[in-house]
């Protein structure tokens, strides 16, 4: 069957179904939330999907929610992810780096403007995770993987960390992965380097953003 392309429209989050309308199309299918299948993502006004037509027990007109190669979402099984790092280990590393960070700057040889710098960039990484998150499901122009890859290597890894597991994005790609760990592991490796040197025990902040 002709696999089609189309967005959610008129989506009910309470009832559990809205409409798809064709791209470039005026007639709009009735889509429950089942056809979605038990592990998507909630559906979201505006989202691009891909679809067949088809109907329902009643003989009624509706959409099918597939993949871009035909098969139903409500068949799909999320692959596995046994390779993933828990969330429960992610949150320990993420707690025991600003653990470290803290006693860093309580035996002075860390300054307070290290831990807001982590801080601030790890905030902004979860975001943009977010941000590139949306863009997906809208079909909108996307944050690119090396921009995500950079922000993660200057210091927002555990940012990047949480938000890949929690938000479920960017997690199964093989690549993507495994430059994110490395990321994490350089820039543990140059923070440890300056602080056993004495670099950052007159770290300001301000004076490094001007």
């Amino acid at each position: 069957m002709k696999v089609f392309k189309g967005a959610i429209t008129d989506w009910n989050k309470d009832k559990g179904f809205g409409f798809v309308r064709p791209l470039g199309g005026t007639d709009a299918l009735f889509v429950h939330i089942s056809s979605f299948g038990i592990k998507s993502a909630p559906p979201l006004s505006g989202q691009v999907v891909y679809f067949t037509p088809s109907k329902d027990k009643q003989g009624r007109r509706c959409a099918t929610i597939v993949d871009k190669h035909g098969t139903s979402l409500s068949k799909k099984t999320r692959p596995s992810s046994t390779s993933a790092i828990p969330l429960t280990f992610r949150l320990i590393i993420v707690t025991t780096f600003f653990v470290g960070l803290i006693s860093g700057y309580l035996m002075q040889s860390l300054p307070v403007d290290a831990l807001y710098y982590f801080l601030v960039l790890s905030l902004t990484a979860f975001t943009t995770f977010a941000i590139d998150k949306r863009a997906a499901q809208l079909n909108r122009r996307r944050i690119s993987e090396r921009s995500l890859q950079i922000l993660s290597l200057l210091g927002g890894w555990p940012g990047a960390l949480l938000a890949q597991q929690t938000l479920r994005h960017k997690s199964q790609k093989r690549s993507f992965r495994i430059g994110l760990w490395l990321a994490v592991m350089i820039n543990s490796a140059i923070l440890i380097w300056l602080t056993y040197q004495g670099y950052l025990s007159s770290f300001s902040l301000i004076d490094w953003v001007s």
